[in-house]
């Protein structure tokens, strides 16, 4: 029998932000919900000492998600679904006309995400294309400041095998960058890693990495976070955050970031292009006094962020 309810819809919006959630059942799953993210941009660019223009680019950011849910009778398991489009309004910017400078948001249309999720108690698993972000995105996630996310094929398990403690593990086996192979190679010397596109079975980095996070809840607003990145090919990053935000007096909160990472050649070198010598250290300190008035938090915030 087919089913038809709306059970829930919502709507809000951050500045030129919004979303759009619905909640239906269809056939095959007991409830499907859908959002909508709609977010304008407007860039300019000017780089001096070269030969293009300055470049203006104002674009949009189209979401469209589908959550499926007890998919075929079976609890906790669904489907997410995930469409992105990047629509310019204005195209002023390379690489859209190599007249002007870059702005690294191309026009883009593809599935972002597209994935099952299967939640037990203490675990869940999640297989497919999908977007990992882990703490501040310095070395693992999305690159939410641009149009168009990084992604991943990826087996991602997490669980927590006790009070306060949980632990994450990925196998990513290849990425979708942020501009859909648009740029040239030699852009910057980041942007094998986060501009192209690489398909399951791949001799290219990053395929075939591993990423490793735990993360202990000490106290109710404290937390120690371990990690190690093993990206294929490319490098080997091991670190250590602890961070919190405890109510020193009534009122008076004192947050506080530290984090140490060390960054070496790869491990995993099945997808090795050339020889590396690297050896960095990374630095991010951070302190955050926040005094929670009548009319809102009042705060000072100062910090040092170093890797080299």
């Amino acid at each position: 029998m087919r089913k038809s309810k709306l059970t829930k819809l919502g709507l809000a919006g951050v500045l030129f932000c919004s979303a759009v959630q619905g909640a239906y059942a269809l056939d095959f799953a007991e409830e499907a919900k859908v959002k909508l993210e709609l977010r304008p941009r407007w860039e300019y660019a000017d780089v001096k000492g070269n030969t293009t223009d300055a470049a203006s680019a104002l674009t949009v950011r189209i979401r469209v998600g589908t959550e499926f849910r007890n998919l075929f009778g079976t609890k906790n398991l669904s489907l997410f679904f995930e469409p992105w489009a990047v629509p310019a309004l204005v195209k002023k910017y390379a690489p859209e006309n190599t007249d002007y400078d870059l702005i690294p948001d191309p026009v883009l249309t593809r599935i972002n995400q597209v994935y099952f999720l299967y939640k037990s108690n203490n675990w869940k698993l999640k297989l497919g294309r999908q977007i990992i972000l882990l703490d501040n995105q310095r070395f693992v996630g999305p690159v939410g400041w641009r149009q168009m996310a990084q992604t991943f094929d990826a087996a991602r398990f997490d669980i927590k095998p006790m009070d306060r403690l949980n632990v994450m593990v990925s196998y990513i086996g290849a990425k979708t960058g942020i501009t859909g192979n648009k740029l040239a190679q030699n852009t910057n010397p980041t942007a094998p890693f986060v501009a192209y596109n690489t398909d399951l079975g791949d001799d290219t980095l990053v395929n075939d990495s591993v990423l490793l996070h735990a993360t202990y809840s000490y106290s109710k607003k404290g937390k120690v976070v371990a990690y190690a990145y093993l990206l294929n090919g490319l490098s080997d990053t091991y670190g250590l955050r602890v961070s919190g935000k405890p109510e020193l007096t009534s009122g008076f909160l004192l947050g506080y970031w530290a984090e140490f990472a060390y960054q070496k050649d790869p491990t995993l070198t099945s997808h090795e292009v050339t020889d590396r010598k690297i050896g960095a250290y990374y630095y991010n300190l951070n302190l955050k006094p926040t005094y929670r008035s009548p009319v809102g938090d009042i705060f000072l915030e100062a910090g040092y962020e170093f890797m080299g």
